[in-house]
């Protein structure tokens, strides 16, 4: 029985290894975030790109707040046509962005997506969204 025991929980343990993925890097999980929003799934693109950061606790009207000006600027653009990485700035070993164009059939849309490292894990900071690129990206 002991033996059973111990070939059962190393079964288990495998099974949960195996299924276990590795985190994504944060220029990962902002390419998963865009493709959610172009799939029409901009609340749980931002639940998903949030979870891990206390947001949801912190800041919830806010975060609901993004995800209601995300959905009705989403109607507005029209259908996503893809994305394309602009820049990516390491400002310390705790702190990046990621600027990404969003294209949509109507305007494009520009995101910037802060990343910070308190100690060994990314996670998500600031997001920025906007439908005038001179703003963001500094045009004169």
């Amino acid at each position: 029985m002991r033996l059973f025991r111990i070939v059962l929980l190393c079964l288990v343990s495998s099974v949960c290894w195996a299924q276990a993925t590795p985190p994504q890097t944060p220029q990962q999980r902002v390419e998963t975030f865009l493709k959610q929003v172009a799939a029409g799934q901009s609340d749980q693109a931002i639940d998903q790109l949030f979870r891990g950061s206390g947001m949801a606790e912190l800041k919830p009207q806010a975060l609901q707040g993004m995800k209601s000006q995300t959905k009705a600027a989403m109607e507005v653009y029209g259908t996503a046509i893809g994305f394309e990485k602009i820049q990516e700035v390491d400002f310390s070993g705790s702190l990046k962005r990621f600027t990404y164009l969003q294209k949509f059939e109507r305007y494009p849309v520009i995101w910037e997506v802060y990343f910070y490292k308190p100690k060994d894990t990314w996670v998500i900071n600031q997001i920025v969204f906007n439908d005038q690129p001179g703003v963001l990206l500094g045009a004169k």
